[in-house]
């Protein structure tokens, strides 16, 4: 059937229905007429509209798994499987813990305004506290905790941490370097107990 064929649904006065097709198309001799289907069919300016060639489903893929730095449970997909992340390949069955070799991406530091709001929090902790300073062995003993971070937080080259944005170093002004005094802590917890804290541990707990 020409595709400029209409069907038409005619409703006469008495309700009863009927059911036309009608040319549509301009230029033809059936242009605005009530045709049959046979007519139709042999006119010689009838168009039929192209067949469109089903189109079939792309496949769908299986959700990779996600690799994070440090121990994680995978699954051996055939006996065979590739980390995304480092392109380690496990060879076996069943399932298997893999330390991902690729480390993640540094983290970004805190911005200007977070950074001065945790100076003035570190400054009126340690002037309500007295000023106390750790020893230049305590300070080593946290600088080279912070060269060997576990998370990988402290940007050597800048001297600062990322999670916190404090600068940190061997420098003895103590105003300037939060591993000097004695009131702050690594935000991750990674930092010795120095021996001021340790007092106030012994006095907190002979107080209870």
């Amino acid at each position: 059937m020409c595709k400029h064929c209409q069907m038409l649904v005619l409703v006469a006065r008495d309700s009863s229905e009927k059911t036309v097709l009608r040319c549509t198309k301009l230029g033809c001799t059936h242009f605005g007429q009530d045709v049959t289907s046979e007519q139709c069919d042999a006119c010689p300016e009838k168009e039929v509209e192209p067949v469109k060639e089903a189109q079939k489903p792309e496949p769908v893929k299986p959700p990779e798994p996600k690799v994070t730095y440090g121990e994680t449970q995978v699954m051996g997909a055939n006996g065979v499987w590739t980390c995304p992340e480092c392109g380690f390949t496990y060879r076996g069955r069943g399932s298997h813990f893999h330390r991902c070799r690729r480390k993640p991406e540094p983290k970004k530091p805190p911005t200007l305004i977070q950074q001065v709001s945790t100076y003035a929090q570190a400054m009126t902790r340690w002037s309500l506290a007295g000023w106390p300073k750790r020893t230049r062995e305590e300070v080593s003993a946290c600088i080279d905790t912070c060269i060997h971070c576990p998370a990988g937080l402290y940007d050597a080259a800048r001297q600062r941490c990322n999670e916190c944005g404090c600068r940190a170093n061997r420098d003895n002004w103590a105003i300037l370097n939060k591993a000097k005094m004695a009131t702050e802590t690594c935000p991750k917890g990674f930092w010795p107990l120095s021996q001021w804290e340790l007092l106030n541990l012994q006095r907190q707990q002979a107080a209870v």
